[in-house]
This record gives structure tokens, C-alpha cells and sequence, in this order.
């Protein structure tokens, strides 16, 4: 050590010792640059040369799906690997420091005629050389090596927010690292404190995250609050974008999305790393020299990681236990979450005292560690402080959003606006990219929707201990409140009760105006219209003015704002009319999207499919179909089918959702009868009898309300349809004989179904379904009295015995 005092001045002995830790450390940055050009320069380079041999034999520059990241300049083993090495970066200062905790080296440290203060900055500049040079060489030559191969992913923008984001772990890392050290005793300490400090909180937080998801009813992070978890430490910044790609296009502008947030998280870190860089000599200027070699140290650190230790790990118990025996009661829950705390405390002190000799002064400190987590457990599980039952007053709310809710007719609709964006920054490089972007909202502001809204919702809190919940429906709503706050709440799974009222949802105005494309497309958007009888058989091609359009559109609008939801859950079709627009279905394909000459049409949503299932209720659309020439396009001739397929099969689904004609052109729709093949070699019942065609055809329902089987539970019932978890549903599929229709399925009521076919679908079935299930279940089929789920009548449905949810 005696080149530190050999010069005279300050500079010189700080110069000294600096070169003399970058010799001391070198073969260890030598073997850590190694590491990194093997997994990352070496990567990058293979990966292009196959990339442009691929080109060479006729591909193109769209095929980049080997590099990962906003810089297109990693692979699917570089990424985590390079992520590793920043995390590694912790191994130079717990070397570097570890003379504070050995009593010979730290008497002789703290005899240099150099401040600590100045001895610390020292240390942390030589790790920062150290992590550094092996680093900026790496990206270089990646640099080099991406303007040399020349593909069009590469990008120099991306490159260097790469390199910032590294940077800030880096940094970040070794100032916990540095921070670390000034409270830490021993060696083995300062890699604890290290640890649960990078990795004890995200790990704590998304835990306590998860655990509200089980227990927490309504609570769903939709903004994505929960991604922050990898941000509050920067060993896991790297996770951010791997986790929550942004599926950024090459050519689209940098902090778009997700690499906005993770720069914003670096750029905070940068910041942080010189707090805890500054705190870190404050506390160095007054730790004793005696400290060095002391096991057991008590100070603030070690209390917030032992209660973190005890959460983290009270909370992780309980959902094991809780998912072991598929139970989320909080008679399991909150002991399990007391004895993960308790042991988790114990565990802890006895590693940091290297024995038991601590423990019966712990008590208090286990007690505290045992009652957080039950604390946190006990405060989910009974409603979050008023969380689960909390519904806005009526007055004060503003408007509610729907997210991801599907109507009777279940058309997507697509968000133009954003394709719009991402087709205007992409190129032909990019065009794989190119993908459809769906709109999931839909916004309530009538006083009289709010209204059924919030019932919605509080018949959902109301039912959930009286009902079982099923599958069948879901709710995510947003409040907006008149105050500017937002009250947000999403359910999986709605009771019968409850899901029944979200159908009734279909029949308001904003929900027709909003899903239905026929409220948003005009006569010059559509390119055929056609009509169908009831059963999609018949085919009337409609040839009118653009003016006759018009009148047609609108009078279709105004009668389904007048159609009643008690119509829609039983509705008796009598046709259909078919509005194809210029994009539709088959336009918005993956392939036709990536074309270089695909124009998006105007405005801001476009739309899969536009039909409407017509009632008797039409009254102004049939007339005017009367007034046009085409008022016997209902009519069907029966004789045309050549057979039938009935398919028997649990299904769980909305209630309103009808069989239409979707996908439909006049011009292709006979290609769809390749899907006879799927069906004759199913497990279906063939049916050729004319008679019995005519039978089943004549008895089709339009909605799974309408033809699931409905049965009492009781215990030795529930040994029978262990193995199934919806209600039983009888698809029908009618074969013309000229293959003129769609093939769409339809439903139809067991008791409806002629005795001789039953048996024939007995036959087919018996080898997956017990003999014992299948004569229960045609037992069932021949009761006529069965209830059909009606909105109308949710009260009395309710109360009614045995109109009750079966698990198949």
C-alpha cells in the first residue's frame, strides 16, 4: 500500500489509490468484458449474418423477429443475459468494500492519510471504470457491427437508449450497493442487504398485488399500476420491456408507449443512485471502525427488511396454501399468513445471527413480523376498508365506461385512428408489423344507462354470497365522477342474476349506437346488400340507389332503438338483412393489412360484419322491403336441405349472442362448405329423414338462453357432471342441397328433438359420457316445463325452484 502516500499532495494519494484498485480488480473486469461480448456482440453478429443469408435466398427485410428490444440490436439470449451482467455489476463493490467488514483490513484503510468520504468516492469511481469500459466497448462494437450489416431494424436512436437504460441499472445497482456497505457488518451481511433491498420490494409489492387479485373482489389493475413493480429497483429495469413488450414498428419515433415510462424509471434512478451515493459518505463519516466483522447488526435497514421479508413471505404462504386446497377462505388465508410471517422473521434473524441466540429477544420483532402480513390479509379479505362494496352516489357520477364488452351481435370493431398512426410510421421494412387494433370501450352518459349501470353493479355485490358464479358473462366499468376522479371495478365472473341484467344492457341506445355499425356507416360505405330467410337458406341479392340505401339504413336504425330486450333474448327471426361494407371481414386480414397499397378507410372505427336479425317487430324495414319489390324473401322451402347435424356440447356463453351470417359476400360465401367435412367427421348425429329436417328446422332457436339444458343441483347430480363446467347446449347445422347457406349453427331445445334422434345421439356420445349421465340427462331433455333464462323476469327467475346452474 505504500504507493498511496508516495506523492505529497491530496490529488496524487486519491490518483494512486485509484490506479492501484483498477489494477487490483482487472483480471475480474477482464473476465466480465469476456462475458459480454461472447453474449452480446458475438450474438448480434451471428444473428445478422443469418438474417441476411435469409435475404439473400429471396426473403426480406421484414423478417426480424430474431431481435428483441427498441433497438433491434439483442436476441432472445442476449437480453437477459446483458440484463444479468448489470446486476452482476454489484460483485465490484461487494469485493472493493469488503475490507470494511474484516477488522485487520479496516484499521489499516482508516489509517490513510485520505478522508472516508474520499476513500468511498474513490471506490465507486474505480467500480464505475471497471463496469463501464467493458460496457461501452460491447455497445461500440455492436454499434459497428450494425452499421456495417446494414439492415433496416438496426437502429442508432434505439442503440443509445439501450445504453441509457443500462447505464441507469448499473449505476443504480452499485449505489445500493455502495449504500449498502456503510450498514452492513460482515461480507455475508452486505450481500443480504444488497439483495433484499434490489429485490425484496418488486418482489414484496407485486406479491401484495397478486393476493389482492384472489381475494379482493372487483380489483383489477386496467391501468397497469402493477408494472411499476419492476421499476422500483433497478436490477429489474431490464424486465420492464420484456415483460410489457411495446411491439414498437422499426421506423416508428422512440418514447412511444412503455420506453417513455422505463426512460422516465431510468432517468429517476440516475438521480437516486447520487442520493443514496451522498448518503452513503454521510454514513461512512460516522460508522465506528468496530462495527467490521459484527453479525447481528440492529439498525433501520435491517428492521425494514425483516418486516418486508416477513410480508413478503406471509403473503406468499397464504396463496399457496389458498391454491393447494382451491380454497380463498380467510380461515386458511390468515393463519397461513401468520405462520409465513413468524417464519420468515425467524429465518431471517437466525441467518443475520448465525444461530438461535437472538430469538427470545426477537419475540416482539416476530410478533410485529407475524401480525403485518395477517394484517394485510385480513383487511383484503373482509372488502379492502369499504373497496369491494364502494359505489358512487348517482348524482355525482359523470359517465361510466365498459370495457371489453360484447353485444347480441358480437361484431369487432377496430380503432381506425391508432392503425391509422401506425400505418403512417411504418414502411414496407416494417409491414409484418402491421397489425389490427380493437376498440373496447364503450361510454355511458344518458342518465337513464348510468341508472341500469349502477343497479348492474349493485346487483352484482347483492348476489355474489346468494349465487354461485359462472362464466358466462363478465364486467369491467369505470366511473367517471363529476368531482374528476375515477372509480374503476371488473368482475371475471357475474351471478345469474346479475348477468342477466348485463344482457339487458343490449337493449339501451348508446349500446345500439355504439356497437352496431349501422349507426356508424353510411350508404356510400356499403358495397352489397342481401337478404335471408330465418334458417340463411334463401339468398336475395338487393340492388338500390344510393338515396333507397339510405332510406333502408334508416329505417332499420329507428326500429332497433325501438327493439325491447324481451324481444332480443326471444327473438322470432324471420330474416335477415345483410349490409357487406366496403372493409369488411374478409379485408381486415393479416395478410391484406401488410400490403404496401392497403388504404384504411375513413373515420375513426371500422367493423368485422353488419347484419340484423329481423322480427315481426321491423315494422318500418319490412314495409319498405314490401315498397321495393322484395317482401318474400321470409319464405322457405324446406324440401332444398339434404341433411342435418345435431351436436351435443356444454357451452357457456352471453345469452343475447345470436347466429348470424357473418363473414358474408355474396360472391364467396359457398367456400365456407368445407366446413361439412369438420362436421361429418365429428361426434354428431347425421339426420337424412326429410320429415325430420323439416322438424328440427322448424323448431330453431337463436340463442344458447334459449336451448341450454337447465338442471337441479344436488349433491349425487354433482357426481355425475363432475367433469363439466357449463350447461349443455344442442347444436344444429342444416346442408342444403345445392350448398347454397352459410352452414351457421343453431340451437335448438332437447324437447323439441324427435325421440328416435335422441337415441341416435345417445349412440354416438356414449363412448365419452357415462351410460348413468346420459339417461339422467334424456330424462331432463323430455321436460317441457324446464325455465328459459328470461331478462324480463329476472325477480321471479330468481326465486324460482329448480331454475339453478349446473357444473358438467
Amino acid at each position: 500500500m505504500t504507493t498511496t502516500t508516495s506523492s505529497s499532495n491530496e490529488k496524487g494519494r486519491l490518483l494512486h489509490l485509484y490506479r492501484f484498485i483498477l489494477r487490483r480488480y482487472l483480471g475480474v473486469a477482464i473476465l466480465y468484458f469476456l462475458l459480454q461480448l461472447l453474449f452480446f456482440p458475438l450474438q448480434y453478429v451471428l444473428t445478422a449474418a443469418n438474417t441476411l443469408q435469409k435475404i439473400a435466398r429471396g426473403g426480406t427485410n421484414a423478417e426480424f423477429t430474431a431481435f428483441v428490444g427498441s433497438g433491434q440490436i439483442y436476441n432472445i439470449v442476449s437480453q437477459p443475459v446483458m440484463w444479468a451482467m448489470a446486476v452482476g455489476a454489484a460483485l465490484f463493490p461487494l469485493l472493493q468494500m469488503s475490507y470494511l467488514h474484516q477488522k485487520k483490513s479496516v484499521d489499516l484503510y482508516h489509517a490513510l492519510p485520505i478522508r472516508r468520504e474520499q476513500l468511498l468516492l474513490v471506490n465507486f469511481a474505480a467500480s464505475v471504470t471497471l463496469v463501464f469500459s467493458p460496457l461501452l466497448v460491447n455497445f461500440l462494437l455492436v454499434l459497428i457491427a450494425g452499421l456495417s450489416f446494414g439492415l433496416s431494424c438496426f437502429s442508432l436512436a434505439g442503440l443509445f437508449y439501450e445504453l441509457i437504460i443500462m447505464s441507469a441499472s448499473v449505476l443504480g445497482v452499485l449505489s445500493v450497493c455502495y449504500f449498502t456497505a456503510m450498514l452492513a457488518g460482515t461480507v455475508f451481511e452486505h450481500l443480504l442487504y444488497t439483495g433484499g433491498l434490489l429485490a425484496g420490494l418488486p418482489l414484496t409489492l407485486y406479491a401484495a398485488y397478486y393476493q389482492m387479485l384472489l381475494l379482493l373482489y372487483g380489483f383489477r389493475d386496467i391501468r397497469g399500476l402493477h408494472r411499476g413493480t419492476v421499476l422500483l429497483s433497478p436490477a429489474t429495469l431490464g424486465l420492464y420491456s420484456a415483460l410489457f413488450p411495446d411491439n414498437r414498428l422499426s421506423s416508428r419515433p422512440l418514447l412511444s408507449g412503455s420506453e417513455r415510462i422505463l426512460l422516465a424509471a431510468a432517468l429517476i434512478w440516475i438521480l437516486l443512485a447520487a442520493i443514496l451515493l451522498f448518503l452513503s459518505t454521510r454514513l461512512y463519516r460516522r460508522r465506528k471502525s468496530e462495527l467490521a466483522g459484527q453479525s447481528g447488526a440492529h439498525n433501520g435497514l435491517a428492521l425494514f427488511l425483516k418486516m418486508l421479508g416477513a410480508l413478503l413471505g406471509g403473503i406468499c404462504l397464504s396463496m399457496l396454501l389458498c391454491s393447494v386446497s382451491n380454497l380463498e377462505s380467510l380461515f386458511i388465508s390468515i393463519p397461513s399468513a401468520l405462520a409465513g410471517g413468524t417464519i420468515t422473521v425467524c429465518l431471517i434473524e437466525c441467518i443475520l445471527a448465525r444461530g438461535f441466540k437472538t430469538l427470545k429477544k426477537s419475540l416482539p420483532l416476530m410478533a410485529a413480523g407475524a401480525l403485518l402480513p395477517a394484517l394485510f390479509v385480513l383487511i383484503i379479505g373482509t372488502g379492502g376498508l369499504g373497496y369491494e362494496s364502494r359505489i358512487p352516489n348517482l348524482s355525482n357520477i359523470k359517465s361510466i365506461t365498459l370495457t371489453d364488452y360484447r353485444d347480441r351481435y358480437g361484431f369487432a370493431r377496430y380503432d381506425l385512428s391508432q392503425m391509422r398512426a401506425d400505418f403512417a410510421a411504418s414502411d414496407a421494412a416494417s409491414l409484418r408489423q402491421r397489425s389490427l387494433c380493437y376498440r373496447q370501450e364503450l361510454i355511458f352518459q344518458q342518465p337513464e344507462s348510468i341508472r341500469q349501470i349502477r343497479q348492474l353493479h349493485e346487483a352484482v355485490l347483492e348476489q355474489r354470497e346468494k349465487e354461485d358464479t359462472g362464466e358466462r358473462a363478465s364486467l369491467s366499468l369505470c366511473y367517471r365522477l363529476k368531482n374528476g376522479r375515477t372509480l374503476t371495478r371488473c368482475y371475471d365472473s357475474l351471478p345469474e342474476t346479475a348477468a342477466l341484467l348485463c344482457d339487458q344492457l343490449n337493449a339501451l341506445e348508446e349500446t345500439k349506437q355504439q356497437m352496431h355499425p349501422l349507426f356508424t356507416l353510411g350508404p356510400a360505405d356499403i358495397r352489397e346488400i342481401t337478404l335471408m330467410n330465418r334458417l340463411m337458406a334463401g339468398i336475395t341479392p338487393v340492388s338500390l340507389s344510393q338515396s333507397d340505401t339510405e332510406r333502408l339504413m334508416q329505417a332499420l336504425r329507428d326500429d332497433m332503438l325501438e327493439e325491447p330486450c324481451e324481444e332480443m333474448v326471444n327473438p322470432e327471426v324471420i330474416g335477415y338483412i345483410v349490409l357487406t361494407p366496403q372493409y369488411n371481414s374478409r379485408a381486415w386480414t393479416r395478410e391484406n393489412l401488410r400490403r404496401a397499397d392497403f388504404i384504411l378507410p375513413a373515420g375513426e372505427t371500422g367493423f368485422s360484419d353488419c347484419y340484423v336479425a329481423l322480427t315481426p317487430r321491423y315494422t318500418r324495414t319490412l314495409s319498405l322491403l314490401g315498397q321495393l319489390g322484395y317482401g318474400s324473401f321470409t319464405e322457405i322451402d324446406f324440401s332444398c336441405f339434404e341433411s342435418a347435424y345435431l351436436r351435443l356440447e356444454s357451452f357457456y356463453g352471453s345469452s343475447l349472442l345470436l347466429s348470424g351470417p357473418e363473414d358474408f359476400e355474396q360472391a364467396t360465401y359457398r367456400e365456407r362448405n368445407y366446413d361439412v367435412l369438420f362436421y361429418r367427421s365429428s361426434y354428431d348425429t347425421e339426420i337424412k329423414n326429410p320429415a325430420d329436417i323439416r322438424t328440427l328446422a322448424e323448431k330453431i332457436r337463436y340463442n344458447p338462453a334459449q336451448s341450454a339444458l337447465l338442471l337441479p343441483y344436488t349433491p349425487e347430480e354433482q357426481e355425475l357432471f363432475e367433469q363439466w363446467n357449463a350447461p349443455v347446449s344442442l347444436h344444429l347445422m342444416l346442408v342444403s342441397k345445392n350448398g347454397d347457406n352459410l352452414m351457421t349453427e343453431f340451437y335448438i331445445r332437447p324437447c323439441d328433438v324427435p325421440q328416435s334422434i335422441l337415441a341416435q345421439l345417445r349412440e354416438r356420445f356414449s363412448h365419452i359420457w357415462s351410460e348413468e349421465l346420459f339417461d339422467f340427462m334424456l330424462e331432463k331433455f323430455q321436460d317441457k316445463n324446464l325455465p328459459l333464462r328470461s331478462s324480463s323476469s329476472v325477480q321471479a327467475m330468481a326465486a324460482e325452484e329448480p331454475y339453478i346452474r349446473v357444473r358438467f
